[in-house]
């Protein structure tokens, strides 16, 4: 290994990434310094600064992916501008939603992160002049080797860094902030680096393991699902949360080996199997619908379940590009981030107002059964939906605005649901 390699790997980073880089070394030492920080002023303040470099970071991600190759003019310093706008008001809703009972803001920041980490690597992709199986191959081989220099990198704090405690007597917490360092210092700035493999020299170990090890562990997970779903079919009863989880897990995984492997002409003992490969993935697809089918039609609509929706969506996509329009691929992180900004932001569509939506539906039903239902719902069939309804709107902002509207007889009605389970 090169010895300038990391340093090299840095100033690369920094002048491709100029700054996505600052706000995650900023936001590691800031993180750092809120450890011990003994005053619940400082720390609400620090904690404020770290939402907005995160939500700055991110969308800074894309905005340098978006400039990878363009002239740095006015146009990208107007769009860090509106970066910063969009970071602040982030923070400020994120502030104002904490005065603001049963709401809760940390799905908004799953949300925003997937969106512009999609967006920024599907600008690094294009703007590399390669396929998209040769980009995922790129990532995989810059990803494994600066895993390898961090789990050597770990190695060696955590040998070293107790024999130094304990020699000269120091904070036991400066273990933890070294360690955060070397994350966010090394770590991160590799992670951001290769998304963005403009130069790699593919070793022997990536070749070997996205040709014979990760195909083969894929055909191996392969049969053992199908086996599975062989008994279950067999005995009847299909579970739905155990099946949706574990073939959506399967794909996320699967995919992207079988673009990767597909990659390599020669030597490739698995790429006539790998290239038909995902067409397993097709009797998934109707288990899937009729997995997150049966949860919805028993419990309702949840921000969860809708993201399966569009999951399941995405997957469909996927595999029509993979088999009918190949040149396509590359636009499927474009379709992802798009997908999660219908599926999280748009409004009256978004996860949060259709699963109150859904909620509130089966609380209208409920209250529309004659009395005589109503007292005797706890031996009725969908008792588990309306209990399930009712907790769900307690817990959130609209399901709870919503509630408040209700009359004193039909909140009265509502209120068995209190006493029993």
């Amino acid at each position: 290994m090169n010895k300038n390699y990391t340093l090299k790997t840095l100033l690369f980073s920094f002048r491709k990434f100029p700054v996505t880089l600052p706000c995650i070394w900023l936001f590691t030492i800031l993180l750092i310094a809120n450890i011990h920080v003994p005053f619940i002023l400082y720390q609400q303040f620090i904690s404020e600064i770290l939402t907005f470099l995160f939500c700055f970071g991110t969308i800074s991600f894309f905005i340098d992916a978006l400039f990878l190759r363009r002239q740095r003019s006015k146009w990208y310093f107007f769009t860090l501008f509106l970066g910063i706008l969009l970071s602040l008001l982030f923070v400020w809703l994120e502030i104002r939603a904490s005065f603001i009972p049963y709401f809760d803001f940390f799905q908004y920041y799953i949300c925003y992160f997937l969106f512009f980490f999609s967006l920024g690597v599907y600008f690094c992709s294009q703007n590399l002049s390669c396929s998209f199986e040769e980009y995922l191959v790129k990532v995989f081989d810059r990803t494994l080797h600066y895993h390898i220099v961090w789990f050597l990198l770990s190695l060696g704090f955590n040998i070293i860094t107790p024999i130094a405690l304990q020699l000269f007597h120091l904070d036991s917490f400066l273990m933890l902030q070294i360690l955060l360092l070397l994350f966010g210092l090394y770590y991160m700035s590799s992670f951001l680096l290769s998304w963005y493999p403009e130069e790699t020299n593919e070793n022997i170990i990536t070749s070997f393991l996205i040709k014979y090890m990760l195909p083969g562990i894929l055909i191996v997970v392969f049969v053992i699902i199908y086996i599975y779903i062989t008994r279950i079919l067999i005995i009847g009863n299909i579970p739905p949360n155990v099946l949706l989880r574990n073939t959506a897990v399967l794909f996320l995984f699967g995919m992207p080996i079988c673009f990767m492997n597909a990659h390599y002409h020669e030597n490739n003992p698995f790429r006539r199997i790998t290239k038909w490969l995902p067409c397993l993935f097709f009797p998934f697809i109707p288990l899937q619908i009729y997995s997150i089918g049966i949860r919805i039609y028993e419990n309702g609509i949840t921000p969860l379940r809708y993201g399966v929706i569009f999951f399941i969506f995405f997957e469909c996509i996927a595999l029509f590009l993979y088999y009918f329009r190949k040149t396509c691929i590359k636009q499927l992180p474009l379709l992802a981030a798009i997908l999660i900004a219908f599926c999280c932001f748009f409004p009256f569509v978004n996860m949060k107002y259709v699963s109150y939506f859904s909620q509130r539906t089966a609380i209208e039903q409920f209250l529309s059964l004659p009395e005589e239902e109503q007292d005797d719902i706890v031996n009725h069939d969908y008792y588990s939906r309306y209990y399930g309804a009712y907790h769900y709107l307690r817990s959130d902002q609209l399901g709870n605005k919503y509630l408040s509207s209700l009359t004193q007889e039909e909140m009265d009605a509502l209120s068995s649901f209190d006493r029993r389970k």
